[in-house]
């Protein structure tokens, strides 16, 4: 008897051969007919269509497990009645329901296939017809052979397991890093073996497992997956293996357990790895909950019967897990979940040493928990419940006061991040901070571990509330993206922008994306291409030079439509001398390439002497996700009349070729804010800015050119253009911040282009008294201050008056400080505001300060009797000499 495919094949099966009688669709009515063990929805069940239920209500078939019902539904005609059946079938219960056909109705096994399953099935099929990932299906040796033998020499290492105890505690107690600890070894003593053989493991297991580009015997160094588990949690589960004997089963649930499951039966298992994307696939694929130890016999049986065209059968579960993550097949089962949002603590009681751990959690992108599993405290539950993607919070939490000085808690945020991994264990979590410090008043989060009130998230977070569940790394910060700091001299515009802006730009950490963008944007393209070539490590044509991550980041760097001819040029000019293919004559030193015969790039000569800094450049670019330490992702500028637009934006200039006898060079040279909109664009991740001092002194239209549009928040990253000199298509990213300072009282604010105030919000800095903070006279300084400004006010306008950080403790410590900030800053401020107009100035610092040193008419050479009264008559001004400076002079500008 044949074998029906789907449900509603098994009713045409039934109905063409005669067998769908009164009898048996009353017992498919019937949730008890097929066992007592099976309850309504574990078997197709019929619903007359009837106006007593509605649609929707028979589509439920009355039961509680109406949730895992595919919504497709089939309609059925027996006897001039209609009926609605479900194809969903919970595959838990599959064997027992094959059982039930074959003895009801005489039929074989019915595979109940429809709905996401029968899409995965035909995208799977249609993506082999098209040739993805052929290279799989043709491998004859297993695909991850070298990985798996990497494995074997690991498992069959024999170590003692009082060493092993010994050598993990050892890691641990050094509150190192997996590099440094093993550098740290002797080379020939058990320890380093063990840590080498682990960090071997993991160069073939994990995408950004450290040193991959050296340790992954693959010529393509391919890895089973991007796993997202930290190197040093890598070195606590293998030993831990090695401590179990090499049992996977003993290990907790995971990313790590499901990847050993895998290298050691490839056959039966899967590389998608994650149990979250388990979950995700089992829900909304397979239709079930998820079970993590009959995951991969479930997606097995789905796909028996699809025929993977694979050389090797242990290469067919690879291309299965390949076509997984194809785009076409990832939307049908990736799960956007909201994002949580947590605070956490990082103050450890107890005997602790160090009280604080944020600092440490920041630079080792993890969070630990100060309670032990033993110790039952509440938080370790709220942690188990935190997943990868949740958004955290880096928190204490300290009584303060208002204004008023009425008590008010304060909260204060020293990191934001977000979960990588969750240990499951309610203590370790695997976090990527970024440092970001701010207080937030009227909140108490008092405990270890919280999850954050819908209504605190944006004070907390910093969030705008509509984007809310998004990347925190693309999240749309809360503030302008233009900006210009305007006041008088001295209101702490520039202050401003490097103590209290400048720190949102500096991370605690770099992306290799944006690390390989800082250092090849200096570097010469001979060198990036040789870093190409050690990174590959093996001989590429020009155009797999060109499509490597390296050289493409270059590109975008240079911004220039002859990049390959440059290529070509550059390849061709370091060439070394005794080279049989390449017969260009115009070469130069260091010469360190070479053409093999299939035209074929490679390294050659003394290669590794010329460029042993770069060997270790791009080991440290391959060691993980990552680079640690304090990076800058702002630049600083300063516009004056003779700056243009080849600075800012980009222009072609002379240099000077070192590398060849040709001298002096022209070539298209990147402006500062081409630089930043590319370094921006390449690391999306994370916001840049471009701080722009005195920016009303730059001639704007002639600087800004066509960017004055893209520049808009609203064209970010929408409109572009093509640039005049490099003809690129281009465009400004949204993630790059333009701050501005403008001083009120330069002269050439009144031209400030109209343009340039459409589209930027103008925020103006006052002088302030409050934020004099002078332990010297005090009373003097803040008298002086307030009198200075009322009378420059009247005088001139609110735009000349004259900063606090004229009067701030660090200038005047003294009486003789007081005198070099009047004598070298102010007085010379006012000079100019009141230009040659003695009287006004005098009339602002008074007669001992200005004193008239002439008296009676002036007399002229002679036979210029004739010369105008007015010149005879005019007063003749001079600043007093300051070293007769003194408390009671300075009391006299606001005493009367």
């Amino acid at each position: 008897m044949a074998i029906a495919s789907d449900v509603k094949q098994l009713f045409n099966y039934l109905q063409k051969n005669n067998l769908l009688t009164d009898q048996i669709v009353k017992d498919l009515q019937n949730a008890d007919y097929c066992s007592k063990e099976l309850s309504a929805g574990k078997y197709p069940v019929l619903l007359k269509l009837d106006d007593t239920r509605s649609h929707q209500e028979q589509r439920k078939f009355g039961t509680p497990q109406a949730r895992y019902y595919d919504p497709e539904t089939y309609s059925l005609t027996f006897k001039d009645q209609k009926y609605l059946f479900s194809s969903q079938l919970f595959e838990e219960q599959r064997k027992r329901y094959y059982s039930w056909l074959n003895r009801s109705f005489g039929l074989n096994p019915v595979r109940i296939i429809s709905g996401p399953k029968t899409e995965l099935i035909t995208n799977i099929r249609t993506l082999i017809a098209k040739g993805f990932k052929s290279e799989i299906l043709k491998e004859n040796d297993y695909y991850y052979i070298k990985n798996k033998n990497v494995f074997e020499s690991f498992k069959s290492l024999k170590v003692a397991k009082a060493v092993l105890e010994t050598a993990y505690q050892g890691f641990l107690d050094s509150k190192s890093t997996f590099q440094n600890y093993l550098s740290s070894l002797p080379k020939k003593s058990r320890e380093y073996e063990l840590f080498e053989i682990i960090g071997k493991v993991v160069a073939h297991f994990d995408l950004h497992g450290f040193n991959k580009s050296v340790w992954n015997l693959n010529e393509d160094k391919r890895t089973l997956a991007r796993i997202g588990v930290r190197q040093n949690d890598w070195v606590r589960y293998l030993i831990n293996y090695k401590i179990s004997q090499n049992d996977a089963f003993l290990m907790k649930p995971g990313s790590v357990k499901n990847t050993i499951r895998y290298i050691e039966s490839p056959n039966l298992n899967f590389t998608i790895l994650s149990d979250n994307q388990r979950e995700a696939f089992s829900k909304l694929i397979l239709g079930i909950e998820f079970d993590p130890d009959t995951f991969s016999s479930e997606l097995t049986e789905l796909l028996r019967d699809v025929e993977i065209p694979v050389n090797n059968p242990l290469n067919r579960n690879v291309y299965i897990s390949h076509c997984l993550y194809h785009e076409s097949i990832l939307e049908l089962w990736e799960e956007v979940e909201p994002k949580g949002y947590w605070v956490l603590g990082a103050w450890w009681g107890g005997d602790t040493e160090e009280k604080d751990q944020s600092r440490r959690f920041i630079e080792q992108s993890i969070w630990e928990n100060g309670f032990e599993e033993s110790s039952g405290d509440p938080s370790l539950k709220v942690v188990q419940k935190i997943k990868e993607g949740d958004f955290v919070a880096l928190k204490s939490s300290y009584p303060s006061k208002d204004a008023n000085g009425n008590k008010i808690s304060c909260l204060m945020i020293k990191a934001i991040g977000e979960v990588v991994s969750n240990d499951g264990d309610g203590i370790n979590l695997a976090v990527t901070w970024e440092k970001q410090e701010h207080k937030v008043f009227g909140l108490s989060y008092m405990k270890t571990a919280e999850a954050v009130k819908e209504k605190d998230i944006e004070a907390i977070f910093r969030l705008n509330n509509s984007v809310k569940g998004e990347e925190m790394s693309q999240r749309c910060i809360d503030k302008p993206r233009n900006v210009i700091f305007f006041g008088p001299p001295g209101t702490g515009k520039t202050h401003k922008l490097m103590n209290e802006i400048a720190h949102e730009f500096i991370g605690e950490s770099l992306s290799i994306e944006s690390k390989m963008a800082e250092v090849f944007e200096d570097f010469p393209l001979w060198k990036v291409i040789a870093c190409t070539l050690i990174d590959a490590g093996k001989p590429l044509s020009v155009k797999e030079i060109m499509e490597h991550e390296f050289v493409i980041i270059k590109s975008k760097l240079v911004g220039t439509k002859t990049f390959k001819e440059s290529i070509w040029g550059k390849l061709q000019s370091k060439t070394i001398l005794e080279s049989k293919t390449v017969n260009t004559k115009n070469r130069s030193a260091p010469y360190v390439f070479d053409k093999n015969e299939n035209s074929e790039w490679k390294l050659a000569g003394d290669w590794k002497e010329e460029l042993s800094d770069e060997i270790k450049l791009v080991q440290e670019m391959r060691q993980g996700e990552k680079l640690t330490g304090s990076f800058k992702r702002f630049e600083f500028v300063t516009f004056h009349p003779s700056f243009s637009y080849e600075d800012f934006m980009e222009g072609i200039k002379p240099i000077l070729d070192e590398e060849s006898d040709n001298g002096l060079q022209y070539t298209l040279v990147n402006g500062i804010f081409k630089r930043m909109c590319l370094r921006a664009a390449e690391d999306p991740k994370n916001n840049y800015a471009i701080f722009i001092d005195e920016i009303n002194r730059g001639n704007i239209p002639s600087i800004f050119g066509e960017l004055i549009t893209l520049i808009e928040e609203d064209k970010r990253g929408r409109v572009s253009t093509v640039l005049p000199y490099s003809k690129i298509e281009f465009t400004v990213p949204k993630n790059l911040f333009i701050y501005g300072t403008m001083n009120t009282a330069d002269k050439s604010v009144e031209a400030l282009d109209l343009a340039l105030r459409r589209r930027f919000i103008f925020e103006e800095l006052e002088p302030r008294l409050e934020a004099i903070d002078c332990e010297f006279e005090p009373e003097l300084i803040k008298n002086l201050f307030k009198t200075l400004n009322t009378r420059v006010e009247a005088l001139l306008g609110k735009d000349f008056r004259i900063g606090h950080s004229y009067f701030m403790k660090e200038q005047i410590k003294d009486i003789n400080g007081l005198r070099i900030v009047f004598e070298n800053k102010i007085i010379p401020l006012l000079k100019e505001y009141f230009y040659e107009d003695w009287e006004k100035l005098s009339m602002v610092l008074g007669r001992k300060f200005v004193a008239k040193v002439n008296s009676g008419k002036i007399k002229f050479a002679k036979g210029y009797s004739d010369v105008p009264e007015e010149y005879q008559e005019k007063s003749i001004y001079r600043i007093s000499d300051s070293k007769d400076w003194d408390l009671s002079t300075f009391k006299s500008i606001y005493e009367d």
